[in-house]
């Protein structure tokens, strides 16, 4: 169901990007989102069998988790100071005709580190809490090297999806309360400091205050009062396929990448919005069906069900939010239908890590019945009446 739902994800997502994509009736070339976003797929599927076939126990590793937190920290570090600059924000090296965001890398090794951290910890949390601030300085210090970018949707999500972490594994309350506490008074001072890279953020939350504020819509942000227009242009049933008037980016910029669920819902109508929702949601439950059934053989398979599921479904709906102005506008993908190469293989190799646990439930719920027979065969138990 998981991979199911994934692939009509895609589907829909290339038949979205193609429809705002005007150009490409006219021509195909290697510098069209269309083609990218295509290419951008085949990358994904070759990194969703990677996370297939990777060896979990072995990457389940305190010193090579370490290592890969270290290298996340050095690359944002480097993409800060020389990355490509594009609309008021360095997120991106440039890799020719793609190009690659390293806070998509980081979302893969937090979800990792936090798993194997907790795992190996959790049973300690209750006596002895302190090793809960070793895990604290490397999760913020991450986020906040991603908020520096700025990329202050990401880091947000991210801080969202730690304190999901924190909640499922036990982590006392106070640590969550300190990890809140030390991004708002970031978040604060990036706010108020007179840097160029972070005007526009403020500029943001002005038009959010704006728009929850004043009864009148036309003060909102032209992009948030664009993709609501394009909701109501849509109705219930849409306008068709390739036939809606406000997809073109002079009226809402960045459409297949920061508000591809406005697309959806003009020329899909409420109804295409609700089964694409919908099908997010059966990702998370199946997600967490993976989780309940590795729960009791390997913690750490367990965190990690629970940490993809999550992810992936808070993209979903905070991308929906924000395209109906219940959240300030920032560029946040929805997974496996915006355009954008790093998001893309980032998501199909977490949704590949998944499907991995998943098959491993099955080996080590053998392993463990193999293992008790065993244990009664050794014990001199009569195992007649129990093999069944």
């Amino acid at each position: 169901m998981i991979l199911i739902s994934v692939l009509i994800l895609i589907g829909i997502g290339i038949i979205v990007v193609f429809s705002t994509q005007q150009q490409v009736y006219e021509k195909l070339h290697w510098s069209n989102s269309f083609v990218k976003h295509i290419l951008n797929i085949g990358v994904g599927i070759i990194a969703l069998l990677l996370g297939l076939i990777i060896p979990l126990k072995r990457i389940a590793n305190t010193v090579l988790l370490f290592l890969l937190s270290l290298l996340t920290v050095i690359i944002l570090f480097a993409v800060i100071l020389s990355g490509k600059f594009v609309n008021g924000a360095s997120r991106w090296f440039s890799l020719g005709v793609l190009s690659f965001q390293p806070s998509e890398l980081a979302k893969i090794v937090l979800i990792f580190y936090t798993s194997h951290y907790i795992c190996r910890k959790r049973g300690k949390s209750k006596q002895n809490a302190k090793w809960s601030w070793g895990l604290l300085v490397v999760i913020g210090g991450i986020i906040a090297l991603i908020a520096l970018e700025p990329d202050i949707s990401t880091a947000l999500v991210l801080l969202i999806l730690i304190i999901g972490f924190f909640f499922v594994g036990g982590v006392p309350i106070k640590f969550s309360l300190v990890l809140i506490t030390s991004v708002i008074l970031i978040g604060f001072i990036l706010y108020l400091m007179p840097v160029n890279r972070f005007k526009h953020i403020g500029k943001r939350v002005d038009d959010y205050i704006v728009h929850i504020t004043e009864s009148d819509e036309s003060n909102s942000h032209p992009q948030v009062l664009n993709s609501m227009l394009a909701f109501a242009n849509g109705g219930v049933f849409g306008r068709g396929l390739g036939k809606g008037e406000l997809k073109n980016g002079a009226f809402i910029p960045e459409i297949d990448k920061d508000m591809v669920i406005a697309a959806i819902g003009e020329e899909m109508g409420m109804l295409g919005v609700m089964v694409v929702i919908a099908i997010f949601l059966i990702i998370l439950i199946f997600g967490f069906k993976v989780a309940s059934g590795v729960y009791q053989y390997d913690k750490f398979m367990y965190f990690l069900s629970v940490g993809i599921s999550l992810n992936i479904f808070l993209y979903a709906i905070i991308h929906a939010f924000i395209s109906i102005g219940l959240l300030p506008s920032t560029g946040l993908p929805l997974p496996f239908i915006s355009y954008g190469g790093s998001a893309m293989v980032t998501n199909l190799f977490l949704i590949g890590v998944l499907l991995n646990i998943s098959s491993s439930a099955k080996e080590l719920a053998y392993q463990d019945r193999v293992d008790k027979y065993n244990a009664m065969i050794s014990a001199g138990i009569n195992t007649r009446s129990t093999i069944v």
